[in-house]
């Protein structure tokens, strides 16, 4: 029996994972936690678990976090189990990290199973690993990313997106801090830079999300699109995730240690 805390637990994701986790055989919710001053605080998820804002509270010895949060909130859970001292594991699904928090988490993965992604969609992360192929292979090609979520997106350009950019930069060794583009506007007399890997943010209704990436030839396109319907796709992901890190060593993990994908 794997036992699972919830973090974010009235939000979009934390809603669809202990309905998904009271319903798996093997899977024990034993918290749910929301921020301070939430409306939802002191609501039942389940027969015998209420929605709390004190994650100390809850901590349990072998129980994996599951976070999807804030980033300040996430680094705040991460320091509570360190001061508390209990061992525990993570499933983080946060967004919008700064480069000094991410550093903060990969130190704190010393110590801790950490499962970090951006977004924990199987068939997402099998997208990535083929943008990371096509990229290989399509050296000369200009690349544009777009991705569409609904006006309930917080941030942008999406981390979904950014894993897309970063996948892309690790395979062409660019440095995004200069070749990334987000959209374009005025004259360029030049046109086009090579280097550039082109970055455009759509905001609009309800819409889970839809990723593409543009390989752009001489002559010739080819479109890779990966579209989400359905948020149990990315809980799938997850319950993955927790099953691999409950059995995990100290250190930062992604979705490629979880499905264990290998680069051809």
């Amino acid at each position: 029996m794997i036992d699972i805390i919830v973090c974010g637990a009235a939000g979009r994701m934390g809603r669809k994972i202990i309905e998904v986790t009271n319903e798996i055989e093997g899977l024990n919710l034993v918290g749910a936690v929301e921020a301070a001053g939430h409306s939802n605080l002191g609501k039942k998820v389940n027969k015998n678990i209420s929605i709390t804002s004190k994650l100390k509270e809850v901590l349990k010895n072998k129980a994996v976090v599951v976070d999807f949060t804030t980033p300040s909130a996430t680094l705040e859970h991460l320091n509570t189990v360190v001061d508390v001292g209990v061992d525990v594991s993570f499933v983080i699904g946060t967004t919008g990290f700064t480069e000094k928090e991410e550093e903060e988490i990969i130190k704190m993965s010393t110590n801790k199973p950490i499962v970090l992604s951006h977004n924990y969609g199987i068939g997402m992360n099998i997208f990535w690993h083929l943008i990371g192929e096509a990229t290989n292979l399509l050296k000369d090609f200009d690349i544009e990313i777009v991705e569409f979520h609904g006006r309930e997106k917080k941030d942008a350009p999406s981390g979904t997106a950014h894993t897309i950019a970063g996948v892309i930069a690790e395979e062409k060794k660019l440095d995004l801090s200069k070749n990334l583009i987000f959209g374009r506007r005025g004259f360029n007399e030049k046109g086009r830079d090579k280097y550039q890997v082109g970055m455009h943010s759509i905001r609009g209704g309800n819409y889970k999300s839809n990723h593409m990436v543009f390989f752009c030839g001489d002559g010739e396109t080819i479109e890779f699109v990966h579209r989400e319907e359905s948020l149990i796709i990315l809980v799938k992901g997850v319950i993955e995730s927790i099953k691999f890190v409950v059995k995990a060593g100290p250190g930062l993990y992604g979705m490629k240690d979880v499905l264990k994908i290998k680069q051809v």
